[in-house]
């Protein structure tokens, strides 16, 4: 238990601990573990309460947000932004990430010393456990509404992580396809090359894809292009590992350029 209160805190100030009576400095790391003991493959484990030593047998001066799931980018940033947009004050944030190892249901069967070489085992994955505190709330509604509000952003937030390799690639896609696309009459081929080199600029780790819609545009008057159907390259998938299967993109936001005299496909990013 040692060793995982030291990985536990090993990223945090120490200010944010010495003032702390001990007992809720460990029951802190000892609950976080507790939320942690049954996660399945894919989804997140949120918990959003107010500890007291009748409760919970450690107390904080703070509401305390605890989350477990599988390390991604866009965590932190995600959670703290969404506990901000609702006017949360936020005081600590602690954010250890461990390796572990579950079985096919998801029990916790161990939590493993990082490797120095930063192989893992066959069977081990890495998790984000994110704890954050903030203003005290006693309203057990709200508490329950902030757990859904986060459970819902980390869903979107999964979705955008294990989807964006496919985006990027359907933009390289089009920017190499650009040149047999036919081009109405008032585009030239330096317009063209500034279009490829955009998607390319997109693509280089310079935007975060977050959805993906081919259109069909037909005719020669203005009118809402149909849209064809969605890319597999915007299908989410539910897994870190290679997909297995797809389901519907959620549509994106964008606007589709004006339809052209002619018959072509476009692609609207958001």
């Amino acid at each position: 238990m040692l060793a995982f209160l030291q990985r536990y805190y090993r990223h945090t100030a120490p200010e944010d601990l010495t003032d702390r009576d001990p007992v809720d400095v460990f029951g802190a790391a000892v609950s976080h573990y507790r939320l942690a003991e049954n996660r399945p493959q894919g989804t997140a484990n949120v918990r959003v309460h107010t500890p007291t030593v009748e409760e919970n047998g450690w107390t904080c001066s703070h509401s305390v947000v605890e989350v477990v799931t599988d390390d991604m980018p866009f965590l932190v940033d995600s959670v703290t932004n969404e506990l901000t947009r609702q006017g949360r004050g936020i005081h600590v944030v602690i954010h250890p990430q461990f390796v572990v190892r579950r079985d096919v249901t998801g029990k916790l069967i161990e939590v493993l010393a990082a490797s120095p070489t930063g192989d893992l085992p066959h069977d081990a994955h890495v998790e984000s456990w994110i704890h954050v505190e903030i203003d005290r709330e006693t309203d057990r509604a709200d508490l329950k509404q902030i757990t859904a509000d986060l459970l819902r952003i980390l869903s979107d937030v999964r979705e955008a992580v294990e989807d964006w390799g496919k985006m990027r690639d359907a933009a390289v896609r089009l920017a190499d396809g650009l040149p047999d696309e036919p081009a109405p009459g008032d585009l030239n081929t330096q317009e063209v090359e500034e279009a490829r080199e955009l998607l390319r600029w997109l693509a280089d780790d310079h935007f975060t894809f977050l959805g993906y819609r081919e259109y069909q545009l037909r005719g020669t008057t203005p009118s809402p292009p149909s849209p064809a159907p969605a890319s597999a390259s915007c299908a989410p998938t539910r897994s870190t590992t290679p997909p297995t299967t797809t389901r519907s993109a959620r549509p994106s936001s964008g606007c589709p350029p004006t339809p052209a005299p002619r018959r072509a496909s476009t692609s609207c990013w958001c």
